[in-house]
């Protein structure tokens, strides 16, 4: 399990850009010290990302997924992460009790991972 302070759990953001290249970003969020992690392969279910964020020393409350699919806004709420960046697609209506953000592209990512309370999404401590 990786720490990035002690005791403390990093941040993890799920990363599946559909078609775009995301080596740049997935570079400059490793160098950061974030978890990049892949779709789980047992699917977006709560359980298959949580067992993957524990894998990764990663903390749910600070954890993201970026993908194009609107499908994983459910696992993603059930699983207790901060939020989900849809990559090329506007937010469904409703609220699904976490943040749900639209990216232009892989690139604008994190400009839009913006905590419910404020701040940076990667030292996001509910309080």
């Amino acid at each position: 399990m990786d720490m990035t302070q002690a005791g403390a759990l990093r941040s993890a953001l799920f990363l599946d850009p559909g078609e775009e290249d995301a080596s740049a970003l997935r570079a400059r969020l490793e160098l950061a010290g974030v978890a990049v992690l892949p779709p789980p392969a047992a699917g977006w279910t709560s359980r298959a990302i949580l067992l993957a964020l524990r894998a990764a020393g990663a903390d749910p409350m600070r954890s993201w997924i970026a993908c194009p699919e609107p499908t994983v806004i459910s696992a993603a709420a059930t699983a207790g992460l901060a939020g989900v960046v849809l990559i090329g697609r506007d937010p469904p209506p409703g609220d699904p009790g976490l943040v749900v953000a639209r990216a232009t592209g892989v690139n604008d990512v994190t400009r839009v991972m913006v905590p419910r309370g404020g701040g940076c999404w990667h030292d996001h401590r509910p309080g």
